[in-house]
């Protein structure tokens, strides 16, 4: 669940582990490839992530991996529109709660609504939707650098006039 960001996946605190060559070609992620989490938490189940890293990577018994028919739905098109807020409640109403955990199950998981729009459509919004995410990368990173140089400020700022209060005592 750490390797969930923002719809998408990321190598961040991973896990190994050894397979024969059958396993391995069973459980591996390819480029384009949509990991879901059908069993966690209430507030972690149903994340929904799509996988583009460079590597060999497999993934765990807890997720479904989602394989787009690219001659109908676009990857990125299926991975915006399950994190949307439609989406998310669509793939939620399958949810069954347990003692300690939730589950949307694999066959439930094909019950939910998908939207086909055309493929030029698609494409299209996929454009827009790439652009805005590229977008609020950059502010996220002007933010965060705006939030260096406030403190930054803030410690010399506070740091003078401490220095000055001894200075005069």
């Amino acid at each position: 669940m750490m390797n969930y960001d923002d719809g998408r996946i990321i190598a961040n605190d991973l896990k190994y582990v050894d397979l024969d060559d059958s396993d391995f070609n069973s459980f591996k992620v390819h480029k384009g490839d949509i990991l879901f989490n059908r069993t966690n938490s209430a507030d972690l189940v149903g994340k929904v992530g799509i996988f583009d890293l460079e590597g060999d990577y497999v993934f765990a018994s807890y997720l479904v991996r989602l394989r787009a028919d690219e001659d109908q739905i676009l990857p990125d098109f299926l991975n915006y529109y399950l994190n949307s807020a439609l989406g998310q409640r669509r793939l939620l109403a399958y949810a069954t709660p347990g003692v300690s955990q939730t589950n949307i199950s694999a066959g439930n998981l094909k019950k939910v609504l998908v939207p086909l729009p055309p493929m030029e459509e698609q494409k299209q919004i996929v454009e827009v939707l790439n652009n805005l995410e590229l977008r609020k990368h950059l502010q996220r990173n002007h933010v965060a650098e705006a939030q260096k140089c406030l403190a930054a400020l803030i410690n010399n700022l506070v740091g003078a006039t401490i220095a000055e209060e001894v200075s005069h005592v």
